[in-house]
């Protein structure tokens, strides 16, 4: 098959996907192309006609190839397993939430065009917009409103592994996703340490290993995760915050995706501090909604050596992708530098083990590459600021 499609025949396959979900003829009419990137095509359609329970526009997200990534449906890397992940993530969780969902409901798709249509949320504002500008009290509500989708969505997936995993294979193979090199990233932690001279504890190497252990069998916390929920990646709308782009998303500790607020959004360009009054209270609704499908979530010993690991997992991230170049140079990347990540999420880090009263060494050593980074990067660098929302 070609490497990308005309617009018009990816309209055509989302037609016949449509006339099949609400069984009677379904004619769509192109929109406006949406926030996507060079990986997919995402348009928005109008219905012109179709049965009465038919919505009146939805979404057609199509796979791209890219430079020398090419769709192929039978391919477990590159667009197809990015499609695929989304594709599983949407159908698992319209089954798991039925008509009140706070993930765009999926309505089907077509393997070999890699084509599938899920529902319009309307043209809403991101949380990345709101972040950005000066109205606190819209950015503070929409910021709980994502921690309390991503609290509903761990806690309702929690204990139907195997229902995701039918529905993920049943498309093609998978590899390992971002969560399952988690061992390989905490090494890069380890390494940082001894490059600066700095002696690791005696008993960081195994603090470093429980910490790995817990994300790769997380136990009672093993839910759906998004892997990318980020400021840019949901909506706004009037019905409440909604999670968008699950290309990322996988079985895996729920806490990875919880802990994003702590940590700072690691996956995201749009990084700027949030408060830390702030944080607690976000992380406080995100844990009351996990805890409705996760009991051991109310237990304080086993959140917080939950949202530890999560914690370690964006430090490690950032330090494995920045490292050892960040010693030699700083770069930015979308509204904060990449050596301004790594003091963040050292101080997230040792935050959350102090917060939680677990893993003691591993928030020491974290303290303690903090305070040789802060005097080799201080004063030249600025310190990173609060989002632009919470400034004044």
């Amino acid at each position: 098959m070609p490497n990308e499609q005309p617009q018009q025949d990816s309209i055509e396959v989302a037609q016949r996907i449509l006339s099949q979900h609400f069984y009677g003829a379904v004619t769509l009419e192109a929109g406006a192309t949406l926030r996507g990137s060079n990986r997919s095509h995402v348009v928005r359609c109008r219905v012109l006609q179709g049965p009465p329970n038919c919505p009146d526009s939805v979404v057609v997200k199509r796979a791209l190839s890219q430079q020398d990534e090419t769709y192929d449906p039978n391919s477990n890397e590159g667009p197809a397993m990015r499609l695929f992940n989304e594709w599983a993530s949407l159908q698992f969780l319209s089954e798991c939430f039925g008509e009140q969902s706070p993930i765009p409901r999926f309505y089907g798709g077509d393997k070999e065009a890699g084509v599938f249509v899920m529902q319009d949320l309307g043209a809403e504002k991101g949380l990345d917009v709101l972040l950005r500008a000066d109205d606190a009290t819209a950015a503070e509500n929409a910021l709980e409103g994502l921690f309390q989708v991503l609290g509903r969505m761990h806690a309702v997936s929690i204990g139907k592994a195997s229902r995701y995993r039918q529905l993920r294979e049943a498309l093609g193979a998978t590899q390992p996703g971002i969560v399952d090199k988690m061992a390989d990233y905490a090494n890069s932690f380890k390494n940082t340490l001894q490059l600066l001279g700095l002696e690791p504890h005696p008993q960081l190497e195994a603090e470093l290993d429980a910490c790995v252990q817990m994300v790769l069998d997380p136990g009672p916390f093993a839910a759906l995760i998004h892997c990318d929920p980020c400021p840019d990646n949901c909506l706004v709308t009037s019905q409440g915050v909604r999670l968008l782009d699950f290309e990322l998303s996988q079985f895996g500790l729920a806490l990875w995706d919880g802990a994003y607020v702590r940590s700072h959004f690691p996956t995201c360009w749009c990084v700027n501090r949030i408060p830390q009054q702030m944080v607690e209270k976000v992380e406080a609704i995100y844990r009351t909604e996990l805890t409705r499908g996760c009991p051991q979530a109310a237990d304080d010993k086993q959140f917080g050596m939950a949202n530890v690991a999560g914690c370690a997992c964006a430090l490690f991230l950032t330090i494995r992708w920045g490292m050892p170049g960040l010693l030699e140079q700083d770069d930015e990347w979308g509204i904060a530098t990449n050596r301004q990540r790594v003091l963040v999420r050292l101080d997230a880090l040792a935050r959350a083990t102090e917060r939680w009263q677990c893993f003691p060494v591993l928030g020491a050593s974290a303290r303690q590459l903090e305070a040789v980074l802060k005097a080799a990067w201080l004063p030249e660098m600025e310190e990173m600021r609060l989002y632009p929302a919470f400034r004044h």
